[in-house]
């Protein structure tokens, strides 16, 4: 067996994803642990397919149908996998950066789109009427991102890494969404200043009054 040193990589990624065992069962964790180490060793994602054929199925006796139930059944949180992922985040600020700001953003999505070329859009509302009518299509799913300062050849630079998605199904607003979105990752933020970068669609309502809420949220 090859001996594997502790500062390898996979020694490294195996530290970080422990941090999410809590959250699954044990037979579930081992799933997940396999989904995100082909999805970083193969650095795209065309299909849970692609993802077992090229990487899980050389190195694991893992079946292709138990992922596929792991991903349709598994009772596991998706608020909790979101306040794992920040404070690992955090964890990776130095001390002497701890007064600096921290960014939180907003979206619909992180990917360009145009015309009806993206997945999960609908008609949506628009108040700024930016394409001459009162709906475009939209994007149905919410994005949160969060911006942590690291040192970078003497200079801050801001690393930004996504923390959460959820898909707007015409049951709750994306305002609520949102808001709730913040709402779950905010507690772990108390010690820093918070900033919330949305475009104009975000900056009302239910969000409006969740950045009340905290004091080092503006």
């Amino acid at each position: 067996m090859i001996s594997i040193p502790k500062t390898s990589m996979k020694q490294t990624l195996n530290q970080y994803l422990n941090n999410y065992r809590f959250i699954f069962k044990k037979h579930s964790f081992d799933i997940f642990y396999w989904l995100i180490m082909a999805i970083l060793s193969l650095e795209e994602l065309r299909s849970v397919k692609f993802l077992y054929d090229n990487f899980i199925k050389k190195y694991t006796g893992k079946a292709l149908n138990s992922i596929y139930y792991f991903l349709s059944y598994s009772n596991f949180s998706i608020d909790e996998l979101m306040q794992a992922t920040v404070k690992i985040i955090l964890s990776l600020i130095p001390e002497n950066l701890i007064n600096a700001e921290i960014f939180l953003t907003i979206d619909d999505t992180l990917q360009a789109k145009f015309g009806k070329k993206f997945d999960c859009y609908n008609k949506l509302f628009d108040h700024t009427k930016k394409i001459g009518s009162s709906y475009l299509n939209g994007h149905c799913f919410i994005s949160l991102v969060i911006n942590v300062p690291l040192w970078h050849n003497e200079n801050i630079k801001y690393l930004s890494l996504p923390i959460g998605y959820k898909i707007y199904d015409k049951e709750t607003s994306k305002l609520e969404i949102a808001s709730n979105m913040i709402d779950i990752i905010m507690p772990f933020l108390e010690k820093y200043n918070v900033i919330l970068l949305c475009d104009n669609w975000y900056s009302k309502g239910k969000v409006l009054n969740t950045v009340k809420k905290f004091n080092n949220l503006d």
